[in-house]
């Protein structure tokens, strides 16, 4: 058996015998058919913490990409919390905090000074999950929003998104971080692995 592990150039010790038999890895959250940890740049050294807000119905769904970016960026820089309404985080948003989420009060996120915000909340679901969670969360109503500046074509093209400028959420935070952080090739470092497996 070992020696069938070292003919397997790409193999990632996070794809386990347990994440094989239930054909998932447990890495990339993907089918381990279509496996892209290979394509992973890991512990990417971004300054800004990501606090990931998922709706519930997210986890269930196959080819997320929330899981990529908890993947590749260092483990104090992303949090992932699920749940429908987030009225009991205040412990988390005891530095400078801005909600990722677009509005006529947001800032672009390339207008913003850096090191202003050393953390960025998003929120993880479908367009209306997303807003759902927004108006169900007074707390997030407290925070100074950014939002992208651009608009570029997705390259995420194996889940359908609802107009070619709508981002996935490793997208979209790929863009915000780098452009908060003046951080060049962070994004296209963070979407190898859509890229990879499109």
């Amino acid at each position: 058996m070992d020696d069938l592990f070292n003919e397997l150039p790409d193999f990632d010790p996070s794809c386990t015998t347990d994440s094989v038999r239930r054909s998932t890895c447990q890495n990339c959250a993907r089918p381990s058919t279509v496996c892209v940890c290979h394509f992973i740049k890991k512990h990417i050294p971004v300054k800004t913490k990501v606090i990931v807000l998922q709706h519930p119905a997210e986890q269930t769904r196959q080819l997320r990409t929330v899981p990529l970016l908890k993947a590749a960026l260092p483990e104090d820089k992303c949090q992932v919390i699920v749940g429908k309404r987030f009225n009991d985080i205040e412990e988390l948003l005891d530095r400078p905090t801005a909600l990722l989420f677009p509005g006529k009060d947001a800032v672009e996120c390339s207008e913003v000074p850096p090191g202003k915000y050393e953390q960025l909340v998003c929120l993880d679901g479908t367009w209306p999950q997303a807003r759902r969670l927004y108006q169900k969360s007074p707390l997030l109503h407290l925070l100074p929003k950014v939002m992208l500046s651009s608009h570029r074509k997705s390259v995420y093209l194996i889940r359908t998104q609802p107009t070619v400028h709508h981002l996935s959420t490793l997208e979209s935070v790929a863009r915000a971080i780098q452009e908060i952080e003046n951080f060049d090739g962070l994004e296209d470092m963070l979407v190898e692995p859509l890229k990879g497996n499109g």
